[in-house]
């Protein structure tokens, strides 16, 4: 079984994003009728934010599983940071097969 590797997401992996989140069956709203370049001005905003981190998981060079984490800085832990897991999503056929778990 190949391995799975994790990394952030560049420009190029906007598609591979938008197309994993519609193929989520736990999501939260449908929009598979919004093109993908809608999403273009977020992605973009979010890859830019240092509190933000876009990650994809690829397999033999498909994306297969994608997590957006939110770094949030606490007075707790002498202001240490916890992150903040805000939306993810796999492959269902990766998760099955245990790749995609982290």
């Amino acid at each position: 079984m190949s391995e799975l590797t994790v990394r952030e997401a560049g420009a190029d992996d906007l598609e591979a994003v938008v197309r994993l989140q519609r193929e989520d069956v736990i999501r939260e709203v449908r929009e598979d009728d919004v093109p993908v370049a809608a999403y273009r001005a977020a992605f973009d905003e979010i890859t830019a934010d240092a509190h933000q981190q876009l990650l994809v998981g690829e397999v033999d060079g498909e994306v297969v599983a994608t997590a957006q984490v939110t770094w949030i800085r606490r007075l707790t832990y002498v202001g240490g940071e916890t992150g903040s897991w805000s939306r993810c999503g796999s492959v269902p056929t990766c998760a099955a097969a245990g790749s995609a778990s982290g």
